[in-house]
């Protein structure tokens, strides 16, 4: 699914998941909250300011985790998006993260 697609593009970005399980019931296990968070998840996903990661690279992964399936991304479209060939969104190449 293109949403799990997106959560993984930001967790391979940042090297962290965009999910604390920090939300929920009182006396909840970390499971039940982190699924609370991922229930009521509202995009855009957060990116650090500084963090290195292009603003393509941003607009991408936030693209694939709008929470309305109709407004995410479609993989076809996806595909043909210059920061996944090149990895900047810029002719110029390279990673897309600075880091």
């Amino acid at each position: 699914d293109v949403w799990a697609l997106g959560i993984l593009c930001y967790e391979l970005l940042t090297g962290r998941t965009p999910f604390r399980g920090g939300v929920g019931a009182a006396g909840a296990s970390k499971n039940e909250k982190m699924y609370a968070e991922i229930a009521g998840f509202q995009p855009p996903v957060a990116f650090l300011p500084r963090s290195g990661i292009s603003l393509a690279a941003q607009k991408f992964t936030q693209a694939l985790v709008q929470k309305t399936p109709g407004e995410r991304l479609r993989l076809s479209t996806a595909l043909e998006g210059a920061w996944l060939k090149t990895g900047t969104g810029s002719p110029e190449g390279g990673v897309g993260c600075s880091r």
